[in-house]
């Protein structure tokens, strides 16, 4: 952890203080860079639309003229210089944001509660009582995972699925690395996270690689009967088609649970990771879900019902959904009727 700023009289000790250059690794591994981006495509868009058939009628002339396999390599260099400078800014600018919205965080713990507070020219403090504290989420996108860099969401009763999960009024302690996701200890009273997280049937991966098989096929049946054996959609296909099948793999990895005493822990992810820690008493109702396929397997899929929403897992064996469904609801009914 980085050097942390001093507690003010009558505060507890820090539990979490990053550092300035932590915070502009959170920013830019956030995804509010592409919020960034998406505002900035909004402007440009707008301003191309007033020399849109401008820009038309150059291409028209480029194509008819047959020069645009001649254009001059420096012009191609000069977009490639334009596209990579356009993506620095807008990781830049999420650093710097970052860096301004969390300028001195610093987490405290006192008299049962938790204080995080941050800011640079707006200074807020939230503070939020252990006992409406109903999970942790985890997160970690895709450029996080290249710098290491991850963040936590304290959930809290009341809170929804639908919330943006690093909006203004989440309890969020950003700019984590690997090593400090022990402090996951220091927010959820009893947690220990998990060494090892089991993963789901590779049937998943089955399942989903063979309907996609039995779609490519119907597709291209369909498009060259229609198009043409030769029509550039049938390219467009294949290309899907090869993305969506590491995709695939990367889900399959991803999935994942972990059971630590009294709490539960599901890991899931495509380019980026999320882990859901939550204790057994806080599930108001478990569903086991099954189709045909799974039957013939014997695999069902199993959904958790929380305070903050529904949290699933995906091919698991009916043992282990069984187990873990009515551990939740023991735990859930012995639970004292304050908590949740």
């Amino acid at each position: 952890m980085s050097s942390e700023p001093e507690a003010q009289p009558g505060e507890s000790a820090a539990v979490f203080a990053p550092g300035p250059g932590r915070l502009l690794l959170h920013g830019l591994s956030s995804n509010q860079v592409w919020v960034i981006a998406g505002v900035f495509f909004y402007v440009g868009g707008n301003l191309l639309d007033r020399f849109g058939k401008r820009l038309q009628t150059a291409a028209d002339r480029l194509l008819e003229n047959g020069l645009v396999a001649d254009f001059p390599e420096s012009a191609w260099l000069l977009g490639l210089v334009v596209l990579v400078g356009f993506l620095l800014l807008l990781f830049g600018l999420s650093a710097l944001l970052a860096l301004m919205r969390y300028w001195r965080f610093i987490l405290l713990e006192r008299e049962g509660r938790l204080i995080a507070a941050g800011g640079l020219f707006d200074r807020r403090e939230q503070t939020l009582r252990r006992t409406k504290v109903t999970g942790l989420v985890l997160r970690q996108s895709a450029v996080g995972r290249l710098l290491g860099c991850w963040s936590v969401i304290v959930r809290q009763t009341r809170s929804s699925e639908q919330e943006p999960g690093a909006g203004r009024n989440a309890f969020l302690v950003p700019a984590l690395r690997t090593a400090d996701r022990r402090l996951t200890e220091n927010l959820l009273s009893g947690a220990v996270f998990p060494a090892r997280f089991v993963g789901i049937s590779p049937l998943f991966r089955r399942f989903a690689w063979s309907r996609l098989l039995l779609a490519l096929i119907l597709t291209v049946i369909l498009l060259a009967s229609v198009l043409g054996i030769d029509h550039w959609s049938l390219l467009a296909v294949a290309l899907a088609a090869a993305i969506y099948l590491p995709a695939v793999q990367l889900r399959f990895r991803h999935w994942g649970w972990a059971l630590e005493g009294r709490l539960l822990w599901v890991r899931r992810g495509l380019l980026g990771r999320r882990i859901d820690g939550f204790a057994l008493d806080q599930v108001q109702q478990a569903r086991v879900t099954s189709s045909p396929y799974l039957r013939r397997h014997d695999l069902v899929g199993l959904e958790l019902v929380l305070p903050q929403g529904t949290i699933g897992l995906p091919f698991l064996t009916a043992p282990a959904a069984a187990e873990l469904a009515n551990r939740a609801l023991a735990a859930a009914e012995q639970a004292p009727t304050h908590q949740v």
